[in-house]
């Protein structure tokens, strides 16, 4: 996936430069603005979009989504290479040739339930429009920001919560990586709805399973500590 998108980045630059010679969980205020200062942040989020992020992760198309990516990942297990987590084709690929090392009854649960994480993250996307469509306005990073702010996570375990901190940001700077990506090619129409909202999907996945290695990591730390 991720080189597809830097192909797909690579026209839409070339193309931008011609057109110039010749674009489950609920949150809200209070727990961001008591939590924000354990995050890693070097600014302000932007507050449209912030608004606009929790109004989506608070939506019940966002909910069903989410709810289903989580559940899909929960069959996928733990084994799967971070070098097949790159598209959903070789995700779907590695189930297919590794299932007994998944969760999954066969390889055709496992397409069902995937094509519904994708019919799911498309009705979000429509569910959305505004958020999505901010997105695609803004300078990269912004994303990155919202969630910090948005998602803090809070532990009483200190000798291990800074190594958390890390594991976490790597993981939402490549999440956001890819949405900002996809976003600013959608907007631009060098990618369909259908496509966009794959990408979406897939970053997705990526980011519940990092995300829940970086739980993992710090819990396993803070039991030995």
């Amino acid at each position: 996936m991720k080189k597809l998108l830097l192909s797909l980045f690579g026209i839409f630059v070339l193309a931008s430069c011609s057109n110039d010679t010749e674009e489950s969980v609920t949150f809200n205020e209070a727990s961001v603005e008591a939590n924000s200062s354990m995050m890693l942040k070097s600014a302000s989020a932007d507050p449209v979009l912030k608004q606009l992020y929790i109004d989506r992760v608070n939506s019940q198309s966002y909910i069903d989504f989410d709810n289903a990516i989580v559940a899909f990942n929960d069959k996928l297990g733990t084994t799967i290479p971070d070098s097949e987590m790159d598209s959903s084709n070789k995700m779907l690929g590695w189930v297919q040739n590794n299932i007994t090392q998944t969760g999954f009854l066969n390889y055709q649960e496992a397409e069902d339930k995937w094509d519904n994480v994708e019919t799911l993250s498309a009705i979000e996307l429509n569910a959305n429009y505004n958020f999505h469509d901010y997105l695609a306005g803004t300078t990269p990073g912004t994303l990155l920001i919202v969630i910090e702010e948005v998602r803090p996570v809070i532990s009483s375990c200190k000798e291990c919560y800074a190594q958390f901190l890390v594991c976490s940001k790597a993981v939402n700077d490549n999440y956001t990586g890819l949405i900002e990506l996809a976003v600013g090619l959608h907007k631009g129409g060098y990618i369909s709805n259908k496509s966009y909202s794959v990408i979406c999907a897939e970053a997705d996945l990526q980011r519940i399973k990092g995300d829940r290695k970086c739980h993992e990591t710090m819990d396993d730390c803070c039991t030995d500590a």
